[in-house]
């Protein structure tokens, strides 16, 4: 499996992931898999993003390692997710096991191809359950 393929099977299995935290919390969600992963409640888009914890800096160095980055390949799908401003939801994989580490507004991110790990604490983003208090509003679609 190339590295495109790779990371494409590791995006999928974290958007299982999330799908399965979504059924454990009883969050109606459709899959989309489009320019954005999910519809919640009939209302939020929510792209989902995975990345490693580190990966290996360059073929030469044996033991050196960066942080990984997540990466928002189409900018076709960027523009769409900033200009809905859809949730992101940020996925950090180490080996087979995966965690939710939050979420953002599309807009923050503000249309970069990458995001590195470290840099999720300047964005600030939303816990678990911060972002359901947020979903689980009553709002109308032109407010989210």
């Amino acid at each position: 499996m190339n590295n495109h393929e790779q990371s494409k099977h590791f995006g999928m299995n974290a958007e299982n992931f999330f799908a399965s935290i979504l059924n454990k919390c009883g969050i109606q969600f459709e899959f989309v898999d489009q320019w954005y992963d999910f519809l919640i409640n009939n209302n939020f888009k929510v792209e989902v993003k995975s990345c490693q914890l580190s990966v290996k800096d360059g073929p030469r160095k044996k033991k050196h390692f960066r942080p990984g980055r997540f990466d928002f390949t189409n900018k076709e799908s960027r523009e769409l997710q900033f200009e809905e401003n859809v949730w992101v939801a940020f996925i950090l994989r180490n080996e087979s096991e995966f965690l939710l580490l939050g979420f953002a507004r599309a807009r923050e991110l503000e249309k970069k191809r990458y995001i590195p790990l470290i840099n999720l604490r300047k964005i600030g983003i939303l816990s678990f359950d911060h972002w359901l208090v947020q979903v689980n509003k009553k709002q109308s679609p032109r407010t989210n």
